[in-house]
């Protein structure tokens, strides 16, 4: 575990020194995180050996490809990679190609898009997004490609908005969905400056979430009917209600959520709106396991942008010191409490490079 906290402590000190806007330290420390990931062994990550069993066992069943609902010809980007790399022998470079198809797009959109881009790397790391993009690997690069086409449904370039919500679709079918109830969401331009109306919205959804969870199982089966493309349908027909919700952590993420409704000078930015949406749908469907964290992680990662930008317009130095800090603490305290629970088993880290390797890789 002390590997990951240093991991995130050297990238908060390399975004608060005054190298922080260096492009070669983004670069590298960009660089760096698609390694580690890339070539981690394949005990990290709770996915990624089962990700060998389909590379190895199905690329090339045609039959299973056909028959099995987990892959539908939509996915037919991912389907390719599975039989070329299959064919190729080489379940490492799937891995590499996968984690090169999520840094890529999320380093250049954070870039772009981020007042303060080490920072948002920082979060994306205390956040525990890179911690889950070692195990919901095609998700993640779905989840990038968002942040990447936000601008251009920005500039009214839906044909650039529509060609990246097609790619990311046929790498991971949850992406269509999502793609289209952003762009709903968008053009509906809801307003954000009756912050006391949304404040309330986010109350009452962490009331009904926490106390009703159970009352939303039999409510959304139709809605995940519209998932059965990517056997979202498995997540509430198969999975248990979780009702027993941690009331500590999920009023520390809604009360951190009202308290940025309120200081945020730029509530109307499509970033922090979407992040408001995610923390609404949290508390509403948390309690239904894997079905919300698939579908709310593209709204959660918002934040990721929202944050940085908002500190970007406070422009009395105290106040940014004291919500920096705010948020730093925010971000270590959502890390060190993923990592001990070891969400998505990505907990010790261990690397192909590396002589002490925990667990080694699956021999053919």
């Amino acid at each position: 575990m002390e590997f990951y906290i240093y991991l995130a402590l050297i990238v908060l000190f390399l975004s608060l020194v005054k190298r922080a806007n260096n492009k070669v330290v983004y670069i590298g420390v960009a660089f760096a995180l698609f390694f580690l990931a890339a070539y981690r062994s394949l005990g990290v990550g709770t996915d990624s050996e089962a990700y060998y069993t389909i590379y190895y066992q199905y690329a090339n069943n045609d039959a299973y490809v056909a028959a099995n609902e987990n892959y539908k010809t939509a996915e037919f980007i991912w389907l390719a990679m599975l039989r070329y790399f299959r064919n190729a022998n080489n379940y490492r470079g799937l891995l590499v190609m996968l984690a090169a198809l999520n840094a890529i797009p999320l380093f250049y959109a954070l870039n772009k898009q981020s007042k303060w881009p080490l920072f948002s790397v920082f979060l994306y790391i205390s956040l525990y997004f890179y911690g889950n993009s070692m195990n919901a690997m095609r998700q993640s690069v779905a989840m990038s490609f968002l942040l990447l086409a936000i601008p251009f449904l920005e500039k009214d370039k839906n044909k650039y908005y529509l060609l990246l919500m097609l790619l990311a679709m046929a790498i991971h079918m949850s992406a269509l969905y999502v793609f289209l109830f952003v762009w709903v969401f968008y053009k509906a331009n809801l307003n954000f400056d009756n912050k006391l109306k949304y404040a309330l919205a986010i109350a009452i959804s962490f009331i009904i979430g926490m106390f009703f969870t159970a009352w939303f199982k039999e409510t959304l089966k139709p809605i995940a009917n519209l998932f059965a493309s990517s056997n979202y349908d498995y997540y509430l027909s198969g999975g248990t209600v979780n009702e027993s919700r941690n009331l500590l952590s999920n009023l520390g993420l809604n009360l951190v959520a009202v308290f940025m409704l309120y200081i945020n000078k730029d509530a109307n930015n499509i970033y922090f709106k979407l992040y408001i949406l995610g923390v609404i749908m949290v508390n509403l469907l948390a309690g239904l396991g894997a079905f919300s964290g698939r579908v709310v992680s593209y709204f959660s990662l918002m934040q990721i942008v929202a944050i940085p930008n908002l500190l970007y317009l406070v422009k009395k130095t105290f106040q940014k010191y004291l919500y920096t800090v705010i948020f730093i603490a925010y971000g270590l305290s959502v890390y060190i409490y993923y990592l001990f629970k070891n969400l998505s088993e990505i907990v010790p880290y261990s690397n192909i490079f590396l002589s002490l390797i925990h667990i080694s890789e699956p021999t053919r």
